[in-house]
């Protein structure tokens, strides 16, 4: 959904995604995989949701978590957050970016599906690069014990 929005796609498209409607049922979701971790996001009927996932036997979102965790409270203010973790491993960071139900989308003029695609896109994007820099830091920390 976000991303007719900010590639390369013609006009047309741009302005007009699910005009000619869709089926409020599906989900609508991107995963970015990032080292060992995997960036999840879907949009369904219980709003728009970002999952962090660690499925590594290393724990770096763990470890991100404990060096990190009021940065990433600052950069999701006013979302829920959720850390899951099962026998001492953390498995999930999962945020709802927003309440708003996808079939919520339905004849809801352009501009303000943009509004929202704009919303999901920018704490993806800013997640993304805050994981990648956290990987590193934790990768630069390993390697000087060494």
């Amino acid at each position: 959904f976000w991303e007719v929005y900010f590639w390369g796609y013609d006009n047309w498209i741009e302005a007009t995604p699910f005009e000619l409607g869709f089926d409020s049922n599906n989900e609508y979701g991107q995963c970015y995989p990032i080292g060992d971790l995997e960036i999840d996001i879907k949009w369904t009927d219980d709003g728009a949701i970002l999952r962090i996932e660690d499925p590594g036997e290393n724990h770096a979102l763990g470890d991100i978590w404990d060096d990190r965790k009021i940065e990433i409270q600052d950069m999701f203010r006013g979302c829920d957050i959720q850390l899951l973790i099962r026998s001492g491993a953390t498995l999930k960071l999962i945020v709802k970016i927003f309440d708003k139900p996808i079939g919520d989308l339905d004849g809801m003029p352009w501009r303000e599906k943009m509004h929202y695609a704009g919303l999901l896109w920018s704490k993806i994007i800013q997640l993304q690069g805050f994981i990648e820099k956290g990987l590193y830091n934790l990768q630069d920390k390993g390697s000087k014990k060494q």
